[in-house]
């Protein structure tokens, strides 16, 4: 079997740790290292969560091919940052947009119940305290 698929899918996972990888695509972390060692290929629903969560078309994955018009796929970081963007709560993915596109900066609380998540927008980024309760 071909090492480039292997090659291809440690591409995909970059530096991120094979367990939050295998997590990520809702396998276990063996099917990840039998899958860059080039001993198994990635079934159906492994190719479309590949193409869900880093945007690599199976063609890419299984041939090194890209289609025509098809972006090129994530990089694990990117893919990650997409996944937390979706998981975050609508106010906090506003404000890490103000940051990326270099708006004015923000200050604002995100409470949730029994906890509270404070952030800071600003030129220099997004700082994210998580806590308990809330101290007065």
């Amino acid at each position: 079997m071909s090492n480039g698929v292997g090659e291809r899918i440690a591409q995909l996972r970059g530096s991120m740790k094979i367990g939050d990888f295998a997590e990520c695509l809702g396998v276990n972390r063996k099917t990840i290292s039998r899958w860059e060692a080039g001993e198994a290929l990635p079934d159906g629903s492994s190719l479309l969560a590949l193409h869900q969560s880093f945007g690599a078309a199976p063609t890419w994955v299984l041939l090194g091919e890209a289609t025509q018009g098809e972006d090129p796929p994530l990089s694990a970081e990117e893919g990650l940052l997409l996944e937390r963007y979706r998981q975050s709560p609508v106010a906090l993915r506003e404000a890490a947009l103000r940051v990326l596109l270099g708006e004015k900066p923000v200050t604002r609380s995100f409470k949730e119940v029994g906890q509270y998540i404070e952030g800071a927008v600003n030129q220099a980024g997004l700082t994210l305290n998580v806590g308990g309760k809330r101290k007065k």
